[in-house]
């Protein structure tokens, strides 16, 4: 090896949209030219000096970077017009044009390559569904490809998209798998919390599931609200398509806040799927489904029972079920409160005797953890009811139950699970300290019922939406769903487990899926085609070989479906503060920054006192360097609310960016304080110590970081605290890391060069 003697290594880290630099120089690496964010200029490539003042810096290709298109992974397929799939590769070559970075880096962030990958996937398939099944296949390839690069300008940006090869193939009908399905959703169950119950031998049901079948780590959209991935997970689609943007919404006739409806979703269910091909169903349950709409089976939509996020009931059955008239069935199965003797409440509370037998079906009451734990508890036993009268009535193929039980539960016991915390009243404590682990077991109870009903022929799959922070990853602030913070508790990954006929037996998935993946799996294993447009893709990581060639769909360009089962409401969604503000959180993940930032403005426009649309804001506002526009927001949030975890979070990111680290470092321990498992703000508050050169302190933080879940910038900061003590094979090592969490991670990239270049 040889011996380390002063040199520069790149040290350029994209973290949360910014960028920095480790050394006295910098070096702009091969192929690429670089924008000095502070004052526009760029750099060509190689070593410069970094006076003073210099400022982060953004790189961008400036000789040809390359992505092949569509991706070989088969998540992305074309369709012409004969609704025949069109195979079509492209090479698409993309570098900066020197002079005019600053105009890429306004329309783009440091988000290009995501950007152009977006643009690509938005531009294709309509373009595919006009060619002539019959036409000239490379014609047509070059006519895709030409009108691709029209979709792709950018100011800056020189493009050119290249045919690859072109194939036809041929579009199966739907056919009988010979299976029938059970779809349990269990609202934020949560790994962290179930593995230890499955390994102490409490949750026998779920244990032969993961035994028999696959289980994986299901990748939560954000925000993470239930109501929008309950929606995602049964449409196949992001929020921004389907329309369901929060809780509740507002009503257009009255204008007040009403729990999300069925009537606002602008996308097709999988339950329209079945209904559409005449496959017998049961739905119970399922977020966002009230009113009943018209299926080939039974529903119970979500405002049968207690539903916790509204606090709330339906003022009659009209709408309540599908058809009508099983709405008196339901009631006559509907468990309340006070049928439940005594010794069933002890098994999750510790409590005096007079208070269970006062309790009742009083509703929700802000504050009430006793009462509002009887009305949820209640709930979940009266679905599991409904769900084996409708087997036993129906017979479906697909069976469809929800269950909010422990979400519910976690918002409002999990501060006084074990182990206990500083602060936490401990009679809160003795009285709920076990309620939290009893409700996994006993929903574990409830998914024994379901499965009694299972024959051989039957695939079981279980879903969550998003896990929940418990132990020392928990806030130190109310968890109540009805508080401000109530979505901050929410966690990912979320659970995924498959199980029965052609699936792989005690496996993990080697890849975690996505929530869109979900629906395009599910009418596989049915038989059911799988629209063009749909984004996600078949999991067949998760089946046997004789599973995929069973299950595998075939794609058709669009289905059209009958009126009566399915038809996009009318008129423009009306849309709240909150609404507006989660949307621009989605389009802001998908790289539409500009969409974002108007979103955030009509958000602050229609409520200027919504403190997450200026948080957001002036996220946007730091993104794309206009941080004087982004300080005075997040101030004014702070001056209202203190404690505003994101309004602190962005601050210091602003802090950092601008090199006041003491105050940086000061905000990042704020947000910690609140919310230990803020793993960004952890990770950001390594690189201000780094810059500090506090190389022990920033160790700790990335450590802690990478405890709870792999982070490509937590890597890439331990490699420069490996390069910085010398350690150049741990560097190395640690560059590696973080580029197999991120392969798009250019300045690890970067680094691991220089560094196995002086290893050679």
């Amino acid at each position: 090896m040889r011996r380390i003697l002063p040199a520069v290594l790149v040290a350029l880290v994209l973290l949360a949209g910014g960028a920095w630099l480790l050394s006295g120089r910098t070096t702009v690496p091969a192929g690429s030219r670089a924008l000095r964010l502070a004052d526009g200029s760029e750099l060509a490539a190689g070593t410069h000096l970094r006076p003073g003042g210099f400022g982060e810096l953004a790189l961008f290709p400036a000789a040809p970077d390359t992505l092949v298109f569509p991706p070989d992974d088969g998540s992305y397929r074309m369709f012409d017009a004969a609704e025949q799939p069109f195979v079509a590769r492209f090479a698409v070559a993309y570098a900066a044009r020197p002079g005019e970075l600053a105009a890429l880096h306004a329309a783009v962030g440091t988000g290009l390559r995501d950007t152009l990958d977006a643009r690509l996937r938005r531009a294709a398939r309509p373009r595919a569904a006009g060619y002539a099944p019959d036409g000239d296949r490379a014609e047509q390839s070059r006519d895709l490809a030409e009108h691709l690069r029209e979709r792709l300008s950018l100011p800056g940006l020189e493009v050119t998209v290249t045919p690859l090869g072109q194939a036809r193939a041929r579009d199966d009908a739907p056919r009988d798998t010979g299976v029938d399905l059970l779809v349990v959703g269990i609202d934020a169950a949560d790994w962290t919390i179930l593995d230890p119950l499955l390994a102490d031998g409490r949750l026998p049901h779920l244990a032969s599931l993961v035994d028999g079948g696959v289980r994986g780590n299901l990748v939560p959209l954000k925000p993470m609200l239930s109501p929008l991935l309950w929606t995602t997970l049964a449409t196949g689609t992001t929020p921004d398509v389907h329309g369901i943007l929060d809780f509740v919404t507002t009503d257009p006739a009255t204008g007040k806040q009403i729990p999300v409806t069925r009537r606002m979703r602008r996308a097709p269910a999988f339950w329209n799927h079945l209904t559409q091909y005449n496959v017998s169903q049961g739905l119970v349950g399922w977020l966002a489904t009230w009113p009943a709409e018209a299926v080939s089976g039974i529903e119970v939509t979500d405002r049968f029972g207690y539903l916790a996020f509204a606090a709330v009931g339906a003022e009659s059955d009209e709408g309540m079920t599908w058809p009508a008239d099983y709405a008196g069935t339901a009631r006559g199965l509907q468990v309340s409160v006070e049928d439940l003797p005594a010794d069933f409440w002890r098994r999750f509370v510790d409590v005096p005797a007079d208070e269970l037998a006062g309790l009742s079906d009083r509703g929700f009451a802000k504050g009430d953890v006793l009462g509002n734990l009887a009305e949820t508890l209640a709930t979940a036993l009266t679905y599991t009811e409904l769900a084996e009268d409708i087997r036993t009535r129906l017979d479906p193929r697909v069976l469809a139950v929800y269950y909010e039980m422990i979400d519910a539960v976690g918002h409002l016991v999990m501060p006084y699970a074990p182990p206990p915390r500083d602060g936490i009243d401990p009679e809160a404590i003795r009285r709920y300290g076990k309620t939290m682990e009893e409700a996994y077991v006993f929903q574990d109870e409830l998914l024994g019922r379901l499965l009694d009903g299972v024959g051989p022929s039957t695939l079981v799959l279980l879903l969550s939406d998003h896990g929940f922070k418990s132990g020392d990853e928990r806030l130190a602030v109310s968890a109540e769903i009805t508080g401000g913070n109530a979505a901050r508790w929410h966690r990912g990954p979320a659970l995924f487990v498959l199980a029965g006929p052609g699936v792989r037996e005690g496996a993990r998935l080697p890849r975690d899926p996505e929530m869109i993946d979900v629906l395009p799996t599910l009418l596989g294993v049915l038989g059911l085609p799988v629209p063009a447009d749909l984004p996600g893709r078949f999991l067949e990581e998760a089946f046997t070989d004789e599973g995929v060639a069973r299950y595998r769909p075939e794609r058709v360009e669009s289905i059209t479906f009958r009126p009566e089962v399915w038809r996009a409401p009318e008129g423009a969604a009306t849309s709240s503060a909150a609404e507006l503000s989660n949307l621009g959180l989605v389009l802001e993940k998908e790289g539409d920054l500009a969409g974002a930032e108007a979103r955030f403005r009509e958000a602050m426009a229609a409520d200027p006192h919504f403190a997450a649309a200026r948080t957001n804001l002036a996220a946007i506002y730091i993104r794309t360097n206009r941080r004087a526009e982004a300080r005075p927001l997040l101030e004014r949030t702070l001056a209202d609310d203190p404690d505003n975890l994101p309004g602190l979070f962005n601050l210091a990111w602003l802090d950092q960016l601008e090199g006041d680290f003491a105050s940086a470092e000061a905000n990042n321990r704020r947000v910690l304080a609140i919310d230990p498992a803020h793993d960004r703000a952890r990770v950001n508050l390594g690189h201000v110590l780094l810059r500090q050169g506090r190389l022990d302190e920033a160790e700790t933080e990335f450590l802690t970081a990478l405890d709870h879940a792999p982070d490509a910038n937590a890597w890439f900061g331990l490699g420069i605290v490996a390069f910085q003590n010398g350690d150049l094979p741990g560097a190395r090592d640690d560059f590696r890391r973080a580029l197999e969490i991120d392969p798009t991670h250019r300045a690890a990239a970067d680094n691991l060069r220089q560094v196995e270049g002086m290893l050679d």
